[in-house]
């Protein structure tokens, strides 16, 4: 992922969906075979709405873990809320009798975030995703994170207002929408409103697009390849980064004058700091883990 990264920067969205999907499919199938089980006759309406209100109800807790995190903890929850967001799609997917581990999937969801407006024209920019521009030089890493954190906001849903040279006043607004999710305290709200608000959308438009069925599903599907699953071997290899980072993040906390914004709360906020980054990566661990019995 970080290779196809640096050779297209310019299509994180993209990027990440092909090589997310991979990790989450094999979670979401068993959840639609121990749902199958437990509620054989629900209609498709009524499970996809329990579905969203679950997944909105996490991605809440995913938008306060973000705004308590300090901003040491906020990539890493952006990227739980992120995938959340993917498996609710996919849920939703199943839910309307569709494979959540078909690799058209990927195109769906992008059409569904409104990236592209057909499954179709979705597909062909997966396929030409992660591949390099022509006479493009491949970018530093350096700029590779740059262009993938800018990107990370809208592709959770999070949209500040575009600034318009002949408007001041949405120069003013646009100020404060970004201050709102990075001044501490005041951020926790904001991104619990906006994480949930973000959910419901998709989720609301994953519902439309899934009970009207799929523009592609009387001519020819579009061709979508994902890369292989996580075989055990990376599987282990992801945990073995995952842990050492959290734990320097932890250290990371310790670190911050978080007394200063606490008003002397010193050890509430190195507790409420070091409780939120455990919370965020147990739940990546949980959510890409593969389940026993899962093909």
């Amino acid at each position: 992922m970080w290779r196809a990264l640096r050779l297209d920067p310019r299509h994180a969205a993209e990027v990440s969906v092909l090589y997310a999907l991979p990790q989450l499919m094999p979670h979401v199938e068993h959840w639609r075979r121990t749902n199958a089980s437990r509620h054989p006759t629900e209609p498709p309406d009524k499970m996809a709405r329990r579905v969203l209100r679950r997944s909105t109800s996490v991605a809440r807790r995913g938008g306060l873990i973000t705004g308590t995190s300090f901003y040491v903890g906020m990539l890493p929850a952006m990227a739980m809320i992120y995938f959340e967001q993917l498996t609710a799609v996919l849920r939703i997917a199943a839910a309307y009798g569709r494979d959540p581990t078909d690799p058209v999937r990927a195109a769906e969801i992008l059409v569904i975030q409104g990236r592209y407006p057909t499954v179709s024209e979705a597909a062909v920019a997966l396929q030409r995703a992660g591949r390099p521009a022509a006479r493009g030089p491949v970018a530093t890493d350096a700029r590779t994170i740059g262009d993938a954190v800018r990107q990370l906001p809208s592709m959770i849903g999070l949209h500040v207002r575009r600034v318009r040279a002949a408007s001041p006043i949405d120069v003013v607004v646009a100020a404060v929408e970004v201050a709102s999710f990075v001044v501490p305290v005041v951020s926790i709200p904001i991104w619990t409103i906006a994480s949930a608000r973000a959910m419901r959308r998709l989720g609301r438009a994953a519902t439309a697009f899934y009970a009207q069925g799929s523009e592609d599903e009387e001519g020819a599907a579009p061709v979508v390849v994902l890369p292989p699953r996580p075989t055990p071997r990376t599987r282990r290899v992801v945990i073995g980064t995952i842990v050492p980072l959290a734990l320097a993040l932890g250290v990371v906390i310790t670190l911050l004058p978080i007394d200063r914004w606490q008003h002397g709360l010193l050890w509430l906020g190195l507790v409420l700091g070091e409780l939120t980054l455990l919370l965020t990566f147990a739940r990546l661990i949980r959510i890409t883990r593969v389940p026993t019995g899962a093909v």
